[in-house]
């Protein structure tokens, strides 16, 4: 499945923002250059979007190097099982 554009929106009063797969691309690009210029690690807790921030990071070239790991926690339970998150 190829995806070519993601709607972003914010609850109420929201305004819509279209991003491309390439912007979206070079965004991960530049927070992979910072997070090693940091020295530091990415970890993220994924559920409506499936998995597919992740797989974003890790079509980025070296993103072994400062992505640590992804969670997809998509019912209720996996979440406060997985993530200690209350509902």
């Amino acid at each position: 499945m190829s995806l070519s554009k993601v709607n972003i929106r914010k609850p109420k009063d929201s305004i819509s923002l279209i991003f491309t797969v390439k912007q979206i691309s070079k965004q991960c690009q530049s927070l992979g250059k910072l997070l090693t210029q940091q020295k530091m690690k990415l970890a993220v807790a994924e559920s409506c979007t499936g998995g597919w921030l992740s797989s974003c990071i890790i079509d980025v070239p070296g993103s072994s190097n400062w992505f640590d790991r992804g969670f997809i926690t998509y019912s209720n339970d996996s979440k406060v099982e997985q993530l200690s998150v209350n509902t």
